[in-house]
């Protein structure tokens, strides 16, 4: 399945995972985070492609921005803030240092 953000056209994962309203803070790789690892992926994705707020709420994170938006965009705020944080060097080094963790 193909998702498209202004032009730009990305695939999607089509495996749901449940969601928790604020994603892990802890300096170090947690289980949400390699349950996550493909949503995040896909978030980063999505921003690079120029999702917007809501497009990024409904296509990636699957909740509906109109329903609660507050919660909405907390729950994507802490998704991009671990997403960011996993894909620099510190959350890879945490993924490599430990892969079977």
């Amino acid at each position: 399945m193909a998702a498209s953000f202004t032009g730009c056209t990305m695939t999607k994962n089509t495996k749901k995972v449940a969601l928790a309203d604020l994603a892990p803070t802890q300096d170090e790789l947690t289980a949400y985070d390699k349950e996550h690892f493909t949503l995040y992926i896909e978030l980063m994705d999505a921003i690079d492609c120029g999702a917007l707020i809501d497009e990024l709420c409904t296509e990636v994170l699957h909740i509906d921005p109109n329903a609660d938006r507050d919660r909405a965009v907390k729950c994507l705020e802490s998704h991009i803030v671990r997403a960011r944080w996993f894909t620099t060097m510190d959350g890879l080094k945490h993924l490599v240092s430990n892969p079977r963790a």
